[in-house]
């Protein structure tokens, strides 16, 4: 075996498993994405039903004063 490339095949063994790592944390994001976005979502909306409840408050508060 010609060792004059052992050092490359090391660093080549070593990005492969850093890449396969950053792989599964991706992949592991991916996962927790879906929900966290439902819930934004949600957060979104609730946000959206707050601004129009105080725009009709605004409108409707000087309805039958005067």
């Amino acid at each position: 075996m010609n060792t004059r490339w052992l050092p490359w095949r090391r660093r080549t063994a070593s990005a492969e498993r850093g890449l396969q790592e950053a792989r599964r944390k991706l992949y592991r994001v991916h996962e927790d994405w879906t929900p966290l976005a439902e819930g934004l979502a949600r957060i979104d909306q609730e946000i959206r039903l707050n601004d129009w409840t105080i725009t009709a408050k605004r409108i409707f508060a000087g309805r039958g004063q005067g």
